[in-house]
């Protein structure tokens, strides 16, 4: 990645020089200045936060990267028209608290409110621009919503392992107690997205 990128990553990339070395992974430390940058916790609330349990830091910090998926992704013409929102739903049991609405109810993506849909099952889902997949949904779920969304374009995430390996675009993994993703560019490509450069830097490509 070229120096100039670096200073362009925004709220992707953390500002410590070892966080850049450790490559595709993000620590807490980062993860609090993410939020502080971008106003989403005071710093009254940072005691509360570094007391809970790593799960619930975990799916704090992946709650921002759907935020940030969303400002590094691309969406054909036409799909998100001037008077719509951006919406992001989540398939299976929410992990994310309250910290998804917070983001939901306090940013925008390309200048568009965003709103947070939640779906029990693919038999409940409405048009999203991002479509996150819980871990809890079964194999049977994960492979209806790859199969149901594979003409349409929505950023298909999901937090399972091999999530991008079996078609989906993004897939988070943890690994050393850090949180990584993986990319598929031939799942995003199908589905008519344009994924930036400097997100293909930060995660792990699936290979063809």
């Amino acid at each position: 990645m070229r120096e100039t990128d670096r200073g362009n990553m925004g709220a992707l990339e953390g500002p410590s020089r070892a966080g850049r070395r450790s490559g595709h992974s993000f620590g807490i430390g980062w993860f609090l200045a993410l939020l502080l940058a971008a106003g989403l916790w005071a710093p009254s609330a940072l005691g509360q936060m570094q007391g809970g349990d790593d799960i619930d830091r975990q799916y704090l910090i992946k709650a921002a990267f759907l935020y940030n998926f969303g400002r590094y992704v691309q969406w054909p013409p036409g799909v998100l028209r001037p008077d719509s929102h951006f919406v992001i739903g989540i398939l299976g049991q929410d992990p994310f608290g309250t910290a998804i609405d917070q983001i939901g109810a306090t940013k925008t993506v390309e200048s568009r409110p965003i709103a947070i849909r939640r779906f029990s099952a693919m038999a409940d889902y409405r048009p999203c621009q991002i479509l996150f997949v819980a871990a809890g949904v079964s194999p049977a779920e994960q492979a209806a919503a790859i199969r149901q969304t594979l003409a349409e374009p929505v950023l298909l995430v999901g937090d399972d392992a091999e999530f991008a390996q079996q078609g989906g675009v993004i897939g988070f993994f943890v690994q050393d107690n850090r949180i990584h993703f993986e990319i598929n560019p031939e799942a995003a490509k199908r589905r008519q997205l344009q994924i930036s450069s400097k997100l293909l830097n930060l995660g792990r490509l699936v290979q063809k």
